[in-house]
C-alpha cells in the first residue's frame, strides 16, 4: 500500500459545479448587493434575509428586524464594489484581516454561498424524498467527474473492510469550504457495500480529511448536530460557523492540531497528488513552509527531510501556461533532496485518472 496524499483545490469539485474562486467571490458580492427589489425578507430561507439576519444575530445577539426589506434603493457598500480587484474572497479576507467587521462579512457570505452552491450541485439530489423512505444518490449526474473516478481507484480490489483499512493510509487536504468530498463518499460507501448509515459514517469519520481553511460545518450523516449537504441553514448556524472558516494568516500557527496533522501527513507521504489545485503562493507556502513535524513532533526550522525513496508527485496543472508549470515544478522539486514528478496532466481531474490509470493504481 502506497501511503498517499491528495491535495485538492477548486478545480476539483467544479466538476459538480461548485464555484470556482472568482465566481464565489461575484456570489459573495451578489449577496450584499443592496437592491430593494430583492432583499424582501418575506420569503423563507431567503439568501439574503440569511445573511443579513446572521450579521445582526453575530453583533447584536438578537434578530429585531421585522420590515418587509431590509434597504430601500441601491445603498450596496463599498467593500462589496471593490471586490473586482481582489483575485478571490480568500485573498480579499487576508488584506483586511485587521478589520474584524469585514472580516465577519465576508465569512458570512462565505458559508451562505457555499451552502447555496450546495444545493445546486450535481451531487445534491433534488428528487422528492419521503420521511418513510430516503432514496439513495443518484452516481449517474457525477459519472463523469473525478470523484466516481477516484473511487473506482480506491476500492481496486477491495472487499469492505479492506477498503476501510485502506483509506487509512489516505489523506485528502481539502481547500475547499464545502463537504462534497465527505458527503461523496458517504453515499458511495454505504450504496457500493451496502452497508447500514451508522457503518458508513463510521468509515468515513475513520478517513484522514483536512480542510486547512476550515469548512461551512460538519455533516449530519457524520455528525449528530452537522448540517445537511446542502441545506440554506439558519442565522444561528450561520453564527457559529463563522470561526471555522479561516484566513491565510490565521492558518500559519504551527501549534494548531489541525496543521500539526497535516505536515506529519505529507512528511510521511510516499506519493502526493494535486487535483483541480491552483498552486497559489500562499497555499504552497501553508503546505510546505521552511519547518516540519518530525516523528518526535517537534517543530524543526528546515526542510522537509531527505527520504530515502522519493516522494513521487502527480498533479493536474489545467489551464497553467508552460511558464507557470515550470514555476510550480521548481517550487514542488524544492521541497526535499529527493522529488520525482511523475507527472503534471493539463486536463480535468475526471481524465486524469485516465491518463494515469495504472501508475495511480493502490494495489
Amino acid at each position: 500500500m502506497i501511503n498517499t496524499v491528495f491535495v485538492i483545490g477548486a478545480g476539483a469539485s467544479h466538476e459538480i459545479d461548485m464555484p470556482l474562486g472568482s465566481v464565489l467571490k461575484k456570489q459573495i458580492a451578489q449577496l450584499f448587493k443592496r437592491d430593494s427589489a430583492e432583499i424582501s425578507i418575506s420569503a423563507h430561507q431567503n439568501p439574503k434575509k440569511n445573511v443579513y439576519q446572521s450579521l445582526e444575530l453575530y453583533q447584536t445577539g438578537t434578530i429585531q428586524r421585522t420590515s418587509q426589506r431590509l434597504i430601500v434603493g441601491d445603498n450596496t457598500p463599498e467593500w462589496v464594489k471593490n471586490l473586482i480587484l481582489a483575485e478571490s474572497i480568500d485573498n480579499f479576507i487576508n488584506n483586511h484581516r485587521d478589520k474584524e467587521d469585514l472580516v465577519v462579512t465576508c465569512k458570512v457570505g462565505i458559508i451562505q454561498a457555499i451552502l447555496q452552491t450546495e444545493e445546486k450541485s450535481k451531487l445534491f439530489d433534488n428528487r422528492p424524498k419521503s420521511n418513510f423512505y430516503k432514496l439513495p444518490m443518484y452516481f449517474k449526474d457525477i459519472e463523469d467527474t473525478y470523484y466516481v473516478a477516484l473511487w473506482k481507484k480506491l476500492i481496486e480490489g477491495c472487499l469492505y473492510h479492506e477498503l476501510v483499512e485502506r483509506l487509512k493510509q489516505i489523506t485528502f487536504i481539502v481547500f475547499n469550504y464545502d463537504r462534497s468530498l465527505e458527503y461523496f463518499l458517504y453515499n458511495a460507501i454505504k450504496e457500493y457495500y451496502e452497508i447500514d448509515d451508522k457503518e458508513s459514517a463510521k468509515a468515513v469519520n475513520g478517513i484522514n480529511i483536512i480542510h486547512p481553511y476550515g469548512q461551512v460545518g460538519f455533516l449530519d450523516c457524520l455528525h449528530e448536530d452537522g448540517i445537511h449537504y446542502g441545506s440554506l441553514s439558519t442565522p444561528e448556524k450561520i453564527c457559529g460557523l463563522v470561526h471555522e472558516i479561516k484566513t491565510f494568516t490565521e492558518t500559519v500557527n504551527p501549534d494548531n492540531e489541525t496543521y500539526k496533522k497535516m505536515y506529519k501527513s505529507i512528511s510521511a507521504a510516499e506519493r502526493l497528488i494535486f487535483l483541480g489545485f491552483a498552486y497559489h503562493a500562499q497555499n504552497l507556502q501553508l503546505l510546505f513552509p521552511e519547518g516540519l513535524y518530525d516523528e518526535n513532533s517537534q517543530f524543526r526550522k528546515n526542510k522537509y527531510p531527505t527520504r530515502r525513496s522519493a516522494l513521487e508527485i502527480y498533479g493536474t496543472c489545467f489551464g497553467l501556461s508552460d511558464v507557470d508549470q515550470q514555476y510550480v515544478k521548481g517550487k514542488l522539486n524544492g521541497i526535499t533532496e529527493n522529488v520525482a514528478i511523475r507527472g503534471f496532466f493539463d486536463g480535468e481531474c475526471r481524465k486524469f485518472f485516465s491518463e494515469y490509470n495504472l501508475a495511480l493504481s493502490f494495489l
